[in-house]
């Protein structure tokens, strides 16, 4: 089967993470390791060639202080109050361990060579972790909204 080519017209997202990064001195490694990105996927999003995903653009918006519509171009003037009322939000929801196991999970999923006690884990217990964290989260969902 051919591979399908994508012809959605990325914004100017990429220039604008580029323009973010260097008004900063971040090395596009430096960048990487701030995003929990492979340099050459940076890459990528920089010259517009794969979209940036939400938790991506939540993290820059993060990093640099700024809005995510700065970063979408969706918008070229900035509220200050508005993204800091932003920032303090998402600042707040990253203490609510609940929305942060979507992110664990896929973290787990992708990231290779990950260790437990020394040992490299396999794919499988990478899913065995997945779906204890699931189970949990779900099991302690249930007993909060009991009381």
């Amino acid at each position: 089967m051919a591979k399908q080519k994508n012809t959605y017209k990325y914004s100017n997202f990429g220039n604008n993470v580029v323009d973010l990064r260097e008004s900063r001195d971040f090395s596009q490694t430096h960048l990487a390791d701030l995003l929990n990105l492979n340099k050459n996927v940076l890459g990528r999003i920089e010259r517009g060639e794969r979209p940036l995903r939400d938790v991506e653009i939540l993290k820059l918006a993060e990093i640099f202080k700024v809005s995510t519509d700065l970063i979408l171009d969706n918008k070229t003037e900035v509220d200050l109050d508005e993204q800091e009322k932003f920032l303090d939000y998402q600042r707040n929801n990253q203490k609510d361990i609940s929305k942060q196991i979507p992110y664990f999970i896929e973290y787990l999923e992708r990231e290779p060579g990950l260790t437990f006690e020394g040992r490299e884990l396999s794919r499988e217990e990478k899913k065995d972790i997945a779906v204890a964290f699931e189970v949990v989260n779900r099991l302690i969902g249930e007993k909060l909204y009991q009381k």
